[in-house]
């Protein structure tokens, strides 16, 4: 284990052993069926039995494997949450105290603003997904903040899609993504700690093979009183990175589901690195050079004239 913080480790944890000495272990980031995966509800509340850890589904603007799961009633902690991919590119981590507000929040928010590709950025940004979460007893995470592309908050405001006052609109950040890099959950993890911010850790699992080797856990006996140790930084969180092997195993199934949004994905995806940061980063000087060239246009096109009449003199 490597100690990153005092709440902070980084490594591979040990869930039987952490709830046998009285630990409530989450993992409070994983994907089924209902999104971009094949990972069915029944079996996962399975293997978090077995793992005796608890889990936050955490679809892709989606929710009904949130709601199976709790409805199932196994006695395993299910944290309602959804994953919201923003118009600008980062994903916000939602986790509602109760299952009703998570539906009502997705039935009202969420459900109409997808696009083609439900799993993509739907038409919502950043802060109307969290100015709506507000109106809820919502914990409002920032998803993999350091991630390499504009899925991570740090990165879209590094590409000037947001603007850096949009950090505090967040309860806190992920510490620990099992999904991304070492170098990432590092910068992270000490992003928090120089921040005393909340932190939470989740596999970002697409797979039962990553089920909690990143996790939260703390004392705890209810959903309820779980998200509010959260709150309170009174929790503690280890985990690692995934190997090249279980990262990118799940990528088939990934683009299995992506088939049949092939061209709404290619779509998106062209927006996101092409359009978006043109606009962004161009935008600006090619409007003031179209300024330049509409305030100027006589001046410009009577010395265009005047060359010419010399040229043919």
């Amino acid at each position: 284990m490597e100690r990153l913080t005092d709440n902070i480790e980084y490594g591979r944890p040990d869930t039987i052993s952490l709830s046998d000495k009285g630990f409530q272990c989450v993992d409070m980031h994983f994907h089924t069926k209902y999104s971009d995966t094949f990972t069915r509800i029944s079996l996962l509340l399975k293997r978090c039995q077995k793992m005796k850890t608890g889990i936050a589904i955490t679809d892709h603007n989606a929710v009904g494997g949130s709601i199976e799961a709790i409805s199932r009633k196994t006695g395993t902690m299910v944290l309602p949450g959804i994953e919201v991919s923003s118009s600008e590119g980062p994903h916000c981590l939602l986790y509602f105290n109760k299952a009703s507000d998570l539906e009502e929040y997705y039935d009202k928010y969420i459900k109409e603003n997808k696009r083609k590709n439900p799993y993509l950025a739907i038409y919502l940004g950043v802060h109307s997904i969290l100015d709506a979460a507000d109106d809820y007893n919502c914990l409002k995470i920032a998803a993999h903040p350091f991630s390499y592309s504009e899925i991570g908050l740090m990165n879209a405001i590094d590409m000037n899609y947001l603007e850096n006052e949009v950090i505090s609109r967040f309860d806190g950040f992920e510490a620990i993504n099992g999904s991304h890099f070492k170098q990432a959950n590092l910068k992270s993890s000490k992003f928090i700690e120089d921040n005393d911010m909340v932190f939470t850790a989740g596999t970002d699992g697409h797979s039962m093979f990553n089920l909690a080797d990143s996790i939260t856990y703390g004392l705890a006996d209810t959903a309820e009183d779980f998200l509010e140790m959260v709150r309170k930084k009174k929790n503690n969180v280890v985990g690692r990175s995934t190997n090249i092997y279980q990262r990118f195993l799940p990528y088939g199934q990934i683009a299995t589901n992506f088939i049949p949004y092939l061209a709404p994905t290619m779509k998106i995806k062209f927006n996101a690195y092409v359009t978006k940061p043109i606009s962004y980063h161009y935008g600006p000087m090619i409007e003031s050079m179209m300024y330049d060239a509409y305030k100027y246009k006589d001046k410009t096109l009577n010395k265009v004239k005047k060359t010419v009449k010399e040229i043919f003199r």
